[in-house]
């Protein structure tokens, strides 16, 4: 049952994975056909993988060539995307992508509009795609490290500007409006 949980999770990255990173892959695959019902799709893909392959979907960068399957890279996207700017965020001396930035979450919080937060995020999806698609940047990931669900409650913890806020009921609406915009 665990081995099913751990496919459903990954089978939406291992779909999104398209574009420069996906290696040619045959489309009679059945896991590949978005008619199927999803379960149909899953076990066929489970069906498919050896055990190697299953215990590689665990780390943090799988890709399982014979199937064409290449999931996406990871980026953090607390208040718009790494992947620019003076912080060096470029990548192994590459240049840097231009990219929205948005105040910090603390910032964000004080706004208390999850609408706001919702549209910020979908644009952060957007752009997430764009450079990772795009065959001249190829760069980054539709895995998107944000929302920071935590209280900012503890001085002590240190990246308390990286939460919305310290109230439970704050915090939770404006990450799930966020969530939601991703």
């Amino acid at each position: 049952m665990r081995l099913r949980r751990w496919a459903e999770m990954f089978f939406g990255l291992a779909l999104v994975a398209g574009g420069p990173h996906r290696a040619s892959a045959q489309a009679d695959y059945p896991f590949r056909d978005p008619k199927l019902p999803d379960n149909q799709r899953i076990d066929d893909l489970l069906g498919r993988l050896t055990l190697d392959e299953k215990v590689l979907l665990m780390s943090d960068h799988p890709k399982i060539p014979r199937l064409g399957i290449a999931f996406s890279g990871q980026v953090e996207g607390l208040h718009g995307l790494a992947l620019g700017g003076p912080g060096g965020w470029g990548g192994r001396g590459r240049q840097p992508l231009p990219t929205t930035t948005f105040p910090q979450e603390k910032g964000l919080g004080a706004t208390w509009d999850p609408d706001l937060l919702k549209k910020i995020a979908a644009l952060e999806g957007y752009e997430a795609r764009w450079d990772y698609q795009n065959p001249t940047f190829a760069r980054g990931g539709v895995v998107i490290r944000a929302p920071n669900a935590d209280l900012s409650r503890d001085p002590r913890w240190g990246r308390t500007e990286e939460s919305y806020s310290e109230d439970p009921f704050l915090a939770g609406t404006l990450t799930v409006a966020f969530a939601q915009g991703l």
